[in-house]
């Protein structure tokens, strides 16, 4: 991973080396950022995890953070199968 001095932000790099470097990468591309919460602008406490409806309500309950382990799997099933 790669801290921003600056903002103190975390990115996290990955890299698999391919077979021929002058073809286009492939990249999954995720976040991991927090925005701040305005209270007054949710009908249910943001950090309960309520289930409301059929549906989980609560502060990134909808984020990327399916995506990510999706990502993470399908890298880890890459570098296992030797996959360039």
């Amino acid at each position: 991973y790669v801290t921003d001095a600056m903002t103190g932000k975390v990115n996290l790099l990955v890299r698999l080396e391919g077979r021929d470097r002058s073809k286009k990468p492939l990249m999954l591309l995720n976040h991991f950022d927090v925005v701040p919460v305005d209270r007054k602008a949710w009908s249910v406490e943001p950090f309960a995890g309520i289930i409301k409806d059929g549906w989980i309500w609560g502060r990134g309950a909808m984020d990327m953070k399916g995506t990510g382990v999706i990502h993470l799997f399908s890298l880890l099933t890459m570098k296992q199968m030797g996959m360039k």
